[in-house]
């Protein structure tokens, strides 16, 4: 009997190579509420861990997460539950990948003059699908003598080698930027940056701009050590951040080993003319996170939601993740109804980055506040201009923050085309 352990994102990603080559009878999770997630594409049985006990002995289970310390507690349970045989996805998904065939998409040639952008997404976050459309849309705007290559982060991983041996010495790699760098989010993030540093060893490489964020616990201060020991080994290494602490974290990483540069994020650089901007005066939209990132406790979030109520206008969730995203293929056309969304609202409410950067280019007034990294609050810096856009350190300051908000607003980045040029240079390491 074949058993999948872990019923998150790494299952959802690859589903399509677990299916052909491990074939499994049924799910296993210790939260029940990753069923619902999950039961419109996978129709398998699902249990809690506790079935292992009673199903046959000739199980065989395939631990389908992508955090590595995750990892190390699945398999130690196993080990006490005594399973014999058991592996991890991530150490059999390039060789699955190896044997599948190369899109079309990907079999670019090594004679084209490459800028290769990899790590872009094809999970459900609408913010680094921003980041991601922006950049490319950037990249083609200022290196029109380039071929621009887009690889997502589950394309990297399933065809690793047959992406290496199309790259030359001469490309140009660029990794997608975002907050994934550090202990937050390894799977994906920060497990194939470190990936692509090691592989791409003689090539130039810019890290876009980022957020990084190292927890203060043992496992935030091992992931640390680890990335200082492998960043600093690469010989031309550009990283860009996009707050002020995480330039200060990447310059003790680095250890003048490489290049610090601070940039605003990329999603900032979005063209948001080519929409029609509309105003609901009767809307609000709260655009609350449920992750390890959010700082806001249930008490909070319901004070928000009573201040709120005295404003008398209709309030409404919202959310930066979208069911819809399941690849690259339908990148613009979420990106296109979230913008509209959130600029037919009077106000937003939100503790997430790329809702408050979405509002700023929807021109939708947006009252933020910050997260666990600090990031929403040191990105904001980029855009403290707009008057439409402000940031709350505690829920007790919402009150007043409501007061006198602007109704008449538009966007811009404060010497853009500084950064645009800036970007540039770097890029090409002129």
């Amino acid at each position: 009997m074949k058993i999948l352990w872990g019923a998150g994102i790494a299952l959802k990603n690859n589903w399509i190579l677990i299916k052909k080559y491990f074939n499994p009878d049924a799910i296993i999770d210790s939260n029940p509420d990753k069923y619902d997630e999950i039961k419109s594409y996978i129709r398998l049985p699902f249990f809690p861990p506790e079935y292992l006990a009673d199903c046959p002995k000739d199980k065989e289970v395939l631990i389908t997460v992508g955090d590595p310390c995750s990892i190390e507690d699945i398999t130690e349970r196993l080990r006490d539950m005594n399973v014999k045989s058991f592996m991890a996805l991530t150490d059999v998904i390039d060789k699955w990948g190896e044997k599948e065939i190369l899109p079309s998409c990907l079999d670019f040639s090594k004679t084209e003059k490459k800028i290769v952008l990899f790590n872009t997404p094809e999970h459900d976050n609408i913010g680094d699908h921003l980041i991601a459309s922006s950049t490319i849309n950037l990249l083609k705007e200022i290196f029109f003598q380039y071929t621009i290559c887009e690889i997502s982060d589950i394309e990297y991983l399933w065809y690793k080698k047959k992406i290496h041996d199309r790259i030359t010495q001469n490309d140009i790699i660029l990794i997608s930027g975002g907050g994934y760098l550090g202990s937050l989010w390894l799977y994906n993030g920060e497990l194939n940056v470190r990936s692509l540093i090691r592989e791409y060893s003689d090539n130039r490489i810019i890290i876009l701009p980022q957020t990084l964020f190292f927890e203060e616990n043992n496992r935030g201060k091992r992931i640390y050590k680890e990335s200082c020991d492998i960043y600093r080994k690469h010989n031309n290494l550009e990283l860009c951040v996009r707050d002020y602490s995480s330039k200060l974290i990447a310059e003790k990483m680095m250890n003048r080993h490489g290049s610090i540069n601070y940039l605003p994020d990329m999603a900032m650089f979005y063209n948001v003319n080519k929409f029609q901007i509309k105003t609901k005066k009767d809307l609000i939209l709260v655009c609350l996170r449920s992750d390890k990132e959010s700082l806001l406790d249930q008490y909070e979030k319901k004070k928000i939601y009573e201040e709120l109520s005295e404003l008398h206008c209709d309030i409404k969730g919202s959310s930066m993740h979208s069911s819809d995203v399941f690849g690259k293929e339908k990148r613009e056309i979420i990106i296109r109804d979230k913008i509209r969304e959130i600029s037919e609202a009077r106000l937003i409410i939100t503790d997430t980055l790329h809702c408050m950067i979405t509002a700023a280019l929807a021109g939708t007034t947006c009252i933020a506040f910050d997260n666990v990294s600090r990031k929403v609050s040191g990105v904001y810096e980029w855009i403290k201009d707009l008057d439409y856009i402000r940031v709350c350190k505690t829920v007790d300051e919402l009150k007043e923050s409501l007061r006198n908000l602007p109704r008449k607003n538009k966007y811009h980045l404060r010497n853009r085309e500084e950064y645009v040029e800036k970007i540039k240079k770097i890029i090409t390491g002129e």
